[in-house]
């Protein structure tokens, strides 16, 4: 499985893609705009058995976290008590 640590900031998203051993695999930023969220998950596609960690899902990072719940991915808040809202199994 791969983890896609996203760092959400106003401007831009930097993504990180590690597996569980902790050795990275790939990075990328993304200006946020309106295509962010379709970038971003393209990206994400060549790695099918994933799950995303996005900081700050409950704050900055929510909207984000939010939209990666509806569609379907498992998302966590790595600095939070629990899952992401909106986290899906």
């Amino acid at each position: 499985m791969i983890l896609i640590g996203i760092d959400p900031h106003k401007s831009s998203h930097t993504a990180v893609a590690v597996y569980a051993a902790g050795h990275q695999v790939a990075q990328r930023r993304f200006v946020v705009d309106a295509g962010t969220f379709r970038q971003l998950t393209r990206w994400c596609e060549q790695w099918p058995d994933r799950r995303f960690a996005v900081e700050g899902a409950g704050g900055l990072g929510r909207s984000l976290a939010q939209q990666l719940a509806a569609a379907g991915e498992n998302v966590v808040d790595p600095l939070g008590p629990g899952p992401a809202a909106g986290h899906r199994r």
